[in-house]
């Protein structure tokens, strides 16, 4: 039922901080920036009219772990954090296939 529902999508939002106060220190915490650096992704589009944290999440795993770029690929891109991480995924392939590699290292 609809109660349920929002259980469960309130509960996701928050497990996907892993145990971070907000965003910003999530942000923080996952690119091993300073405060300030979070806080500017934070205040600027698109993050700033509001990316869920089941989203950023799900974009920053995407981007660390299997595209394995590091944290400043992700601080000069944040405007791809608010792509869903199906879409990201076909455009890393195509970026892959074609040999771009000049911006991802």
């Amino acid at each position: 039922d609809y109660f349920d529902y929002i259980f469960e999508k309130l509960c996701a939002e928050r497990d996907a901080l892993e145990g971070c106060r907000d965003q910003e220190d999530y942000i923080q915490f996952r690119l091993k920036c300073s405060k300030e650096e979070a806080n500017r992704l934070m205040t600027s589009y698109p993050l700033k009219r509001h990316c869920s944290n089941v989203k950023l999440k799900s974009a920053l795993d995407f981007f660390l772990i299997e595209a394995k770029v590091d944290a400043q690929f992700v601080i000069r891109h944040h405007r791809l954090l608010p792509f869903s991480v199906m879409r990201l995924r076909e455009r890393w392939t195509v970026i892959n296939l074609k040999n771009i590699q000049s911006e991802t290292k």
